[in-house]
């Protein structure tokens, strides 16, 4: 395919002994923690000015050896998680991307008895490259989570977690919500 092609794999299996979990300000060290996956990624050229890359990851943890939470999942860790990113170069100076992010369904707690939702979150931006003399200025301009998704990036060891349109279901610490929608400008100069 003239190397506009690229192909990544892994599989994996991670032991972590005498692991640090920190609940309600106290530190404990105790167990294992095991992740056992695979991920898989391509990315590569469609066309001239089209490139896509994507990735996505099957993840089984699990704590192993442990005192309290023998055989449950770590917090915020999902099963499931991927990526899509797409670029266009209208010109060799102007581009514009697109980007999607997929979190699977996650526990909130160690205890394994709150699930946060999954959630898909988009990002675009655009980049124009200026050549003036011996600078070239880059000029990028990106909205992170264009749609203004609601969503929990994740949970600490107290906070009340509502589901969207649901009612509280119970109390875990440090809520994390994702960022509202964000616009980000920067320029660079190369020279």
């Amino acid at each position: 395919m003239d190397n506009r092609l690229l192909l990544t794999g892994a599989i994996f299996d991670i032991e972590k002994k005498n692991i640090s979990i920190k609940e309600n300000g106290i530190t404990t060290q105790n167990g294992t923690q095991r992740h056992q996956g695979v991920e898989a990624g391509a990315q590569g050229q469609i066309a001239d000015k089209w490139f896509v890359m994507a990735t996505g990851m099957y993840l089984d943890a699990n704590f192993d050896k442990h005192d309290t939470y023998q055989d449950k999942r770590p917090a915020n860790v999902p099963e499931w998680s991927g990526s899509a990113w797409t670029r266009y170069a209208m010109t060799e100076s102007t581009a514009f991307n697109l980007g999607m992010f997929y979190q699977g369904e996650r526990w909130a707690d160690n205890a394994n008895t709150l699930k946060l939702d999954g959630y898909v979150r988009f990002d675009a931006g655009a980049s124009h490259k200026i050549k003036s003399d011996y600078v070239v200025w880059d000029f990028r301009f990106n909205i992170e989570n264009l749609f203004d998704t609601e969503y929990v990036a994740g949970t600490g060891g107290g906070g009340e977690y509502t589901p969207k349109g649901g009612t509280p279901t119970g109390v875990i610490n440090d809520v994390h919500y994702g960022n509202e929608r964000r616009f980000k400008l920067s320029v660079n100069a190369t020279f």
